[in-house]
């Protein structure tokens, strides 16, 4: 009898503590922090893969590899294969060197993710990396006379075209430059 009093009282008990939990919670806040630390660890982890993979692929960039702009019959010699050939492709044709700035950006943010620095705003982070791309090419573009593998240049197609734009506005306010 004095059993079957211990195990309704511990039954009460647990059904309030059940009822005292507050609702939609699954972890105690303890665990929810371990875990968004560690989807942090993995967020960068995969950032930093995915930077490393362009940058491999940039360096091992090969103008003969099928690509967008190339069509052969030859395997990609890219050692980030074919996707690697046609997104260092891409890169070096549209932007030249400054090509490198997305994967490297990749790379900071992920050590900031990882390091639970955190990278403030993201989108305005993108943005700026996508403004600054070509713009970097324009600059570029300029260092014609460097030999290069690509046909574009140093600056790449999107370099030259930004350039010659900001050359054309330059040269409608302050007159012949």
């Amino acid at each position: 009898m004095a059993a079957a009093a211990q195990a309704r009282t511990a039954r009460s008990s647990a059904s309030a503590r059940v009822a005292a939990a507050p609702a939609g919670r699954f972890a105690s806040p303890a665990i929810r922090a371990a875990v968004t630390r560690r989807l942090a660890e993995l967020c960068g982890f995969a950032l930093a893969a995915v930077g490393i993979g362009v940058l491999i692929a940039l360096v091992t960039y090969n103008p003969r590899d099928p690509s967008l702009n190339t069509a052969t019959s030859q395997h990609a010699t890219n050692l980030a294969g074919p996707a690697g050939s046609v997104v260092a492709d891409f890169l070096l044709q549209g932007f030249g060197l400054a090509g490198v700035l997305p994967p490297l950006a990749m790379l900071i943010w992920a050590w900031r993710i990882a390091g639970r620095r955190g990278i403030g705003n993201p989108w305005g982070r993108v943005l700026s990396t996508c403004i600054a791309t070509p713009g970097l090419a324009a600059v570029f573009s300029a260092a014609s006379q460097v030999a290069w593998p690509t046909a574009a240049g140093l600056g790449g197609a999107g370099g030259h075209l930004l350039q010659a734009a900001a050359l054309d506005a330059a040269g409608g306010c302050m007159g012949q430059v």
